[in-house]
């Protein structure tokens, strides 16, 4: 970890091999880190110390790929295709949520306060699973054709999950009832990074095409 300055202030070390995603707890207290040798470990930011360590999945690939927080919990998506929710206060197993066949790309949790709690997982088996996590069951699965390598959830209509998939488009479903709402072309190689901007108005794609490319959602 870096200071304002620009310094070195942390080392975080314990895990075996590469670190694939990490950040702050939702209410800043702790670093979660997920890595390729199948934990989640839960860092002291002050003191560098591993206060927990997640159990590794039982597989041939058990390395996490990505991760989400809210509140006290993090959703947590692997190589095995595998997702679990998991304590971020001791990094206990909470629940798992299977289904998917291929790597898992990405994981989000819906809006704070949304009822039933839901969240996503978007998988290389082309499928964007959406759960209820209070009955740990699956509630819709997005089916786009080909693997899905991001998955956001709209912010000011939060029943809208917005993906981006290998087949170079990004993808609008009203999880609710489980429809494919709107596309969008124009991205000539994989897409590499999606993010939706503050107002809920556009979407932003960075492909390997060299071109980032900016959508209007409410233009379909």
């Amino acid at each position: 970890m870096w200071n304002e300055k620009g310094e070195n202030a942390m080392i975080y070390s314990g895990h075996a091999t590469i670190v694939s995603c990490g950040g702050f707890s939702p209410d800043g207290s702790r670093i979660v880190t997920g890595s390729e040798d199948g934990t989640v470990r839960i860092w002291n930011p002050k003191t560098g110390e591993c206060v927990a360590t997640s159990v590794p999945a039982n597989s041939e690939k058990p390395g996490v790929l990505c991760m989400d927080m809210m509140d006290k919990m993090a959703i947590v998506g692997y190589e095995d295709g595998s997702v679990r929710l998991i304590s971020l206060s001791d990094a206990a197993f909470i629940a798992s949520l299977p289904g998917h066949a291929g790597s898992i790309e990405s994981v989000k949790f819906g809006a704070p306060g949304l009822l039933p709690k839901i969240c996503a997982s978007a998988g290389m088996d082309g499928v964007v699973r959406v759960w209820d996590m209070d009955l740990s069951r699956e509630r819709a699965a997005l089916e786009h054709g080909a693997g899905v390598v991001a998955c956001k959830w709209h912010q000011q209509k939060p029943e809208l999950i917005i993906s981006a998939s290998v087949d170079r488009n990004v993808h609008v479903w009203d999880a609710k009832k489980g429809e494919h709402v709107a596309v969008f072309m124009g991205n000539r190689n994989t897409i590499l990074s999606m993010d939706i901007g503050l107002t809920g108005e556009y979407v932003v794609t960075a492909s390997d095409d060299h071109h980032v490319r900016v959508f209007n959602l409410y233009q379909t």
